[in-house]
């Protein structure tokens, strides 16, 4: 399921995606400096979202240790 090359671009495209998410909530942090309630939430939210960009990648990563029988159940439950 995730073993073609269209998933492989999936899989890049996220931690692209996870790259410009990371830097966006760094650069708002860096602008609001002073603001300790924002900066409390940003960091909340940053690690909520960074969780959300790795687990596609984290999941097919482990499932390649697993045997090809198995990968496609346990890839779509855990997704």
């Amino acid at each position: 399921m995730y073993d073609t090359i269209p998933s492989y671009l999936l899989i890049f495209f996220r931690v692209i995606a996870l790259g410009v998410f990371v830097g966006g909530i760094v650069k708002v942090s860096l602008g609001n400096l002073k603001n300790t309630q924002m900066i409390n939430f940003l960091i909340r939210f940053g690690i909520m979202g960074v969780l959300y960009f790795l687990t596609l990648p984290a999941v097919v990563f482990l499932a390649s240790f697993l045997s090809p029988s198995s990968r496609k159940q346990i890839v779509f439950f855990i997704v």
